[in-house]
């Protein structure tokens, strides 16, 4: 079996678009036809609820992202490369994500957010963009997250550059961007406009889910997954159950990484 990281990313892009397109189906129903479940099936594709399909594959995207980077720091740490800890952090980061997708820990920082500055909800025009008032706390992470990894970045090679780049333009402004307007649309009409608030809804999540196929074949791409020999679940086995042998592959890994750099 081989790994190829454009069939990845080609057959979770498929995915994502039968997840969009079962959210947009089932938002028509309950928004025209006045269904509110259908049995279970609306609530189960809801891009805006929690425990359902698109969840669990949101949550699971991110998680792969988290062991691929894990992987790739393994290699850099053993080699005791200038960016090891970079990864490190980021496959960090991505689980930590996985885990708030799953949770919904950053609605918790909505309420820390309004504990801590409660003048938020009379911020004047910015009140509006400021209503899910997690953002507060998710502007400046992405900022000085960006400015500290500026130098990681401009150390990869171009074309993963590039791809980390374009999947961090399309995730955050899913995440951050589309977020603040669709906090000012709630802020404005409340659940007065259905349909304004589902077409937003698609538009967050989708960015987000796209921009982390684009991220994950990145990932898959730099360590060079195109041999059924780099395939990272046999990677792990084996260095479990037989002694050396994580090291060798290690050495396989390394030399396919570092010749594209």
């Amino acid at each position: 079996m081989v790994l190829s990281p454009r069939k990845l990313a080609l057959t979770l892009a498929l995915v994502v678009l039968c997840l969009l397109l079962g959210h947009v189906i089932t938002q028509s129903v309950k928004i025209y036809y006045g269904y509110n479940t259908l049995g279970g099936i609306i609530p189960e594709f809801d891009l805006n609820s929690e425990n359902n399909i698109p969840t669990w594959y949101s949550s699971s995207a991110l998680l792969l992202a988290s062991a691929l980077l894990a992987m790739i720091a393994l290699v850099k740490l053993q080699w005791q490369e200038t960016y090891a800890r970079h990864w490190v952090v980021l496959a960090v980061i991505f689980l930590f994500l996985s885990m708030d997708e799953a949770a919904s820990i950053h609605e918790k920082g909505s309420e820390l957010a309004l504990l801590i500055m409660p003048s938020l909800v009379d911020f004047g025009y910015l009140s509006r963009y400021l209503y899910f008032a997690w953002v507060v706390f998710g502007v400046p992470f992405v900022l000085l997250f960006s400015l500290a990894y500026l130098r990681f970045l401009i150390h990869l090679p171009a074309k993963t550059r590039s791809l980390f780049v374009l999947a961090g333009i399309i995730y955050v402004g899913g995440a951050l961007g589309v977020e603040m307007l669709g906090a000012r649309d709630f802020y404005l009409y409340g659940e007065g406009r259905p349909l304004v608030h589902s077409m937003l809804i698609l538009w967050e999540e989708g960015f987000e889910m796209f921009g982390i196929v684009i991220f994950i074949y990145a990932l898959t791409s730099y360590l060079g997954f195109r041999s059924s020999s780099y395939l990272w679940p046999s990677f792990l086995v084996l260095g479990l159950s037989q002694p050396g042998t994580i090291q060798r592959r290690l050495v396989l890994v390394v030399s396919e990484i570092r010749s594209g750099e």
